[in-house]
C-alpha cells in the first residue's frame, strides 16, 4: 500500500518526489527500531541480559567434563599408538589420527560451558566463527578421516592380503 502511493506520487513530479522520499525514509527508520527491539526468537529476549544462566550451566558443564574425558582418552591412544611399535599399522595410524582430530571436535562442544560461565549468553557471529573454526576444521578431518577408515577395513575384508 505505501509502495502503490510512494510510485504514485513519484510519478507526479519532482516536489512530490522527495515528499516520497522523506516518507520511505521515515518507514525504513520506524522498521529499523522495531527489528532493534522486537526478536522473533523468545529466549534471545530471556537470555539476553541474563547474566549466568543455572540450567546452562549445569548442562553445559556436564557436556564439558565429558568432552574433557574424551578429550584424555583420545590424548591417550594417541600417545599409545605412537610409543608402541606394533600399532604403527596403517589402520591403527589412521585411527590415532581421528583420535586426534576429534579431540578438537570435542573441544568445540566443551567452548559454550566457558562462554556461559562466564554470563555471556550470546556471541556475535564473527567471534562465533573466530571460536568454531579449529573445531569445524577438526569435525571436517574426523570425517575424512572416518571414511577413510571405512574404505581401508573394507578393503581388509575384500582382499585379505591388504
Amino acid at each position: 500500500m505505501l509502495l502503490l502511493r510512494w510510485e504514485k506520487l513519484c510519478s507526479s513530479g519532482i516536489n512530490k518526489c522527495q515528499h516520497c522520499f522523506n516518507d520511505r525514509v521515515f518507514f525504513d527508520r520506524k522498521f529499523e527500531r522495531a527489528a532493534e527491539t522486537d526478536s522473533v526468537d523468545p529466549f534471545y529476549a530471556l537470555y539476553k541480559d541474563a547474566g549466568i544462566v543455572p540450567i546452562e550451566l549445569l548442562t553445559n558443564g556436564i557436556l564439558a567434563m565429558i568432552c574433557f574425558v574424551g578429550i584424555c582418552l583420545n590424548s591417550a591412544l594417541v600417545h599409545a599408538t605412537i610409543k608402541t611399535k606394533s600399532l604403527c599399522s596403517k589402520c591403527n595410524i589412521l585411527i590415532a589420527l581421528y583420535a586426534f582430530c576429534a579431540s578438537f571436535m570435542l573441544i568445540g562442544y566443551s567452548i559454550k560451558f566457558f562462554v556461559f560461565l562466564f554470563g555471556i549468553n550470546y556471541l556475535t557471529l564473527g567471534t562465533c566463527f573466530y571460536i568454531q573454526f579449529v573445531p569445524f576444521v577438526g569435525v571436517n578431518a574426523a570425517t575424512t578421516l572416518q571414511l577413510c577408515i571405512g574404505i581401508d577395513r573394507m578393503a581388509g575384508v575384500i582382499w585379505p592380503i591388504w
